[in-house]
């Protein structure tokens, strides 16, 4: 009884803490588990600075974009 507690506790901790025991086996369940996100999506805030790269670069993009238009419709004014 005594020995099956304790392994249960180990196992426990060892899956809860990455800094005891084998961080390696921690860290390819965190990223092997199969929910649907990319390896570069399973971070804490991967998720967050993923949108923000994707919203600015469509930003840059809209602004390239409407520079090359304005320089081929002639509408820029030299400085």
């Amino acid at each position: 009884m005594a020995e099956s507690l304790r392994q249960t506790y180990q196992k426990k901790v060892a899956l809860e803490s990455p800094y005891i025991g084998n961080k390696v086996r921690f860290l390819q369940q965190k990223f092997q588990v199969h929910d649907g996100l990319p390896v570069f999506l399973k971070g804490k805030n991967d998720i967050r600075m993923y949108r923000g790269i994707m919203v600015f670069s469509l930003i840059g993009l809209t602004a390239a974009l409407y520079g090359v238009t304005q320089m081929a419709l002639g509408n820029l004014k030299k400085k």
